[in-house]
């Protein structure tokens, strides 16, 4: 009897190889697993704190731009277009399915795309550009909600490509990168209601559309400008 040995590799662990025995007529005579006897641990890749400081202060400014969104945008309906309380029902719910839509899709993207941190840049500068006409070109209530649900769905699909960045650190401070990235999140937060209430004091509604613009130009500059090679050479901005 002719036996026949199989090995193959392991999906979602390359670490391992799959050894089958059979005999010719396909009969399986024995699985076995074992390690790859070639393969060496990796190096752990420096981290660079300045850098990954850089990224995590992009994040605020994308909390910011969102957060600006987020906390004043029904107050912008009821201002220019007399909506009541009722009214504003639907259209913050269409704004929370396109952060929703835009999420998913981001997640994917940050999979798919070689360089999340040039994705990240990239919707954060749509954005910035989709909050000037979100706040300077308003013909009617229906422009205006339609522009709010892109401008939402562009932020967060960027956003995914952000937090990978972050995660692509080694495991031993992984947490504590993590832990900034929250609480950056809600020094965002912070600065978008501080932030609002400051440029609606001194210039309406107009002003958020600069604001939040500048705040994608910022949150661009910090994940794309400053921060390729954070871990080490060729450095895509993912944890592989």
């Amino acid at each position: 009897m002719t036996v026949i040995h199989t090995v193959s590799s392991v999906p979602f662990d390359d670490r391992l190889e799959r050894c089958v025995t059979t005999t010719e007529d396909g009969e399986v005579l024995a699985v076995a697993y074992r390690y790859r006897s070639e393969l060496q641990p990796a190096p752990l890749p420096a981290v660079r704190p300045r850098l990954v400081w850089a990224l995590l202060a992009s994040g605020v400014a994308e909390r910011i731009c969102y957060g600006l969104a987020v906390v004043y945008f029904a107050s912008f309906l009821q201002v220019t277009y007399n909506f009541s309380l009722a009214e504003l029902a639907l259209p913050l719910a269409l704004v929370a399915v396109g952060n929703v839509f835009g999420t998913i899709l981001g997640g994917q993207l940050a999979d798919r795309l070689y360089d999340r941190l040039m994705t990240y840049a990239v919707f954060m500068v749509l954005s910035g550009v989709i909050a000037l006409a979100v706040f300077f070109w308003h013909p009617n209530a229906t422009v205006s909600i339609v522009l709010g649900f892109v401008y939402v769905l562009a932020n967060a699909l960027g956003r995914p490509s952000l937090m990978a960045s972050l995660a692509a650190v080694p495991e031993q401070v992984r947490g504590t990168v993590l832990g900034y990235q929250g609480a950056s999140a809600s020094v965002g937060w912070i600065g978008a209601a501080g932030l609002g209430a400051m440029i609606l004091s001194f210039g309406g509604f107009g002003g958020f559309g600069g604001g939040r613009s500048g705040g994608g130009g910022g949150g661009a500059a910090g994940g794309r400008g400053v921060v390729p090679g954070v871990l080490r050479p060729g450095f895509r901005g993912g944890a592989g």
